[in-house]
């Protein structure tokens, strides 16, 4: 058998020569068939170093080294960590923050970091305090405020670190210790003065600092009476001389009372008066005197009355007023007028109350209509009377007379110009003859030309007229000769005129004829009905037929029987 024994910090590595059994291991046997000449082979060990950090921190150093080697370590903390020791065995100095590890095993090591702390110190300037002092972890936000005093104001922050300098509650970051002043300022305060109406104050405004006593002084104007002082923090506020403390923003006014004054008034006979009272010092209230009726307004008696002779006016209240409103009886006029077609009488100047007799008198050919006042007694009265309650200006109205003019016309014919007319108006009237008839003359009083068809009648009464019409007979042809006992010889022929208008012709037997204003002639008969002629178709024979629409020739024919012939249609019609 043979045995190696590795020396510490070694180990076996294998026997080297012939006839060992296990040349591997560490004890084995060697057969002795012959001599042996072995070796037992050795190695240095090695050692693993394992190094581990903490939060806060890291190491170097770990690795693979020699037995009895010196291996050097370190650790390097964060910001705002601190190295705290080494945990494990081996090590030289555990407290190092360098150190060595003597490798005589495999070591596991580990290097410990804690976070930072450090100190904020707060300190106060007269006027305020502070709070959030202390110990903090490295990084973290401290909150801190400043609270100023009664009277004083924050003003800033002084030293490092500080997130808003100018902010009351604010942070700091803690990445070293800080020492940290919060400063404060007494505060200044606005004084206002405001003047009211009725007087001012005698007192500096501007700037004061906290808690100064301000004096204060109210002087009222003419007319007006301190009331008080306006703002509550006024030492004495309803005196006029008092102090205010300056302890915020002030805004002081004194209020002032206007005085008052009584206005009495009084009415003489005739009217009344409005607008007594009583009244602020300075005003100009209205005042007002009301005449009865028939009476007016003279003058105010009395001081103060802005204008004596105005029944509206006002007064100046600057002290107590009696004032009387002075009033006298009215007297008017009385003005009549006439329009035209007549005369008025009875106007000139009267009392209020007086009743006046008016009278109005017609001109010919007119009539009166009335007064145009109502307040006439009876206006369609021509002699009637009016109350005199004021100036009057009164016309009597007078109308033209109109007249009806009514005309008539017998047979024979018609007329035009009848109707309504005034007086004087001269009138045209026409009588207008029917065919066959002629105008004989009016009948009735006025017409300026009787035997006239057309003329004027006067229109000073109602006219009734009547214009005759006669009858054109035959006989009344131009150039008719009476041949007696009824008989005419003319351009138409020889003819018998008879009362009734019928004629008998010696040719054409029995017609009735219209005589024309012209001269022509319609005549009627009992084969043709209606023909018309005059003197020149009916020296050739020739007449007009209205039914026929034709012009006929006459042919007399005393033996065998005279007839008609038409020149449209040739036909021979018998004159029956």
């Amino acid at each position: 058998p043979i045995h190696a024994s590795p020396s510490t910090g070694y180990s076996f590595t294998g026997w080297i020569g012939e006839g060992v059994s296990d040349p591997s291991s560490i004890s084995t046997t060697v057969r002795m068939s012959q001599d042996h000449n072995l070796t037992a082979n050795f190695d240095l060990n090695s050692y693993t170093l394992t190094l581990n950090a903490s939060a806060g921190g890291a190491v170097n150093g770990s690795g693979l080294f020699d037995y009895g080697s010196n291996v050097p370590i370190h650790a390097s903390p964060s910001t705002g960590y601190s190295f705290t020791g080494w945990i494990g065995e081996g090590v030289s100095d555990p407290s190092s923050i360098s150190t060595t590890v003597r490798m005589s095993q495999d070591h596991n090591l580990t290097a410990n970091f804690d976070l930072n702390s450090y100190t904020l110190t707060l300190n106060a300037s007269a006027g305020g305090a502070v709070d959030g002092s202390g110990l903090f972890d490295y990084g973290s936000n401290a909150q801190i405020h400043a609270s100023p005093s009664t009277g004083y104001s924050f003003t800033g922050w002084s030293g490092e670190g500080v997130s808003d300098p100018s902010s009351i509650s604010t942070t700091v970051l803690m990445s070293q210790d800080h020492n940290l002043t919060a400063n404060f300022a007494i505060n200044s305060y606005t004084l206002t003065i405001q003047d009211h109406k009725g007087g001012s104050i005698t007192a500096s405004g501007g700037a004061y600092q906290y808690g100064t006593q301000v004096n204060l002084f109210a002087v009222p104007n003419q007319g007006y009476s301190f009331i008080r002082w306006t703002d509550a923090e006024v030492s004495n506020p309803s005196t006029l001389s008092t102090t205010v403390e300056m302890t915020e923003d002030r805004n002081v006014s004194a209020l002032f009372e206007l005085k008052s004054h009584t206005l009495s008034l009084v009415a003489s006979e005739g009217g009344s008066v409005s607008g007594s009272g009583q009244f602020d010092y300075g005003s100009t209230p209205a005042i007002l005197a009301t005449p009865n009726t028939g009476y007016s307004f003279t003058e105010w008696n009395g001081s103060g009355a802005n204008d004596p002779s105005s029944s509206s006016t006002n007064v100046l209240m600057s002290e107590d007023r009696n004032i009387t409103a002075m009033f006298s009886l009215n007297s008017y006029k009385l003005n009549l007028h006439a329009s035209e077609g007549g005369t008025v009488a009875g106007d000139g100047q009267f009392d209020y109350g007086t009743s006046v007799l008016i009278f109005a008198s017609a001109d010919t050919g007119y009539s009166f209509s009335g007064w145009n006042d109502p307040e006439v007694t009876e206006t369609t009265d021509a002699s009637t009377t009016v109350h005199m309650s004021e100036d009057r200006n009164i016309t009597a109205l007078f109308s033209l007379n109109s007249y009806k003019l009514n005309l008539y016309a017998s047979e024979g014919g018609t007329v035009a110009g009848d109707g309504q007319f005034d007086y004087g108006t001269n009138r045209l009237i026409t009588a207008n003859p029917s065919p066959g008839y002629s105008f004989s003359g009016w009948s009735g009083l006025g017409v300026s030309v009787p035997t006239a068809a057309s003329t004027t009648v006067l229109m000073s009464e109602d006219r009734n007229l009547t214009a005759t019409f006669a009858l054109q007979q035959l006989s009344t042809l131009p150039e008719t000769e009476s041949l007696g006992d009824g008989w005419h010889s003319a351009w138409f022929g020889f003819f018998l005129q008879t009362e009734s208008g019928w004629c008998f012709h010696h040719e054409l037997q029995w017609i009735y004829p219209f005589v024309l204003e012209n001269g022509g002639i319609w005549f009627w008969t009992t084969s043709l009905g209606w023909l018309w002629t005059d003197s020149s178709p009916w020296g050739q024979s020739q007449c007009w037929s209205e039914s026929l629409q034709s012009w006929l020739y006459f042919q007399a024919d005393h033996r065998q029987g005279s007839s008609f012939i038409s020149y449209q249609s040739k036909e021979v019609i018998p004159l029956q």
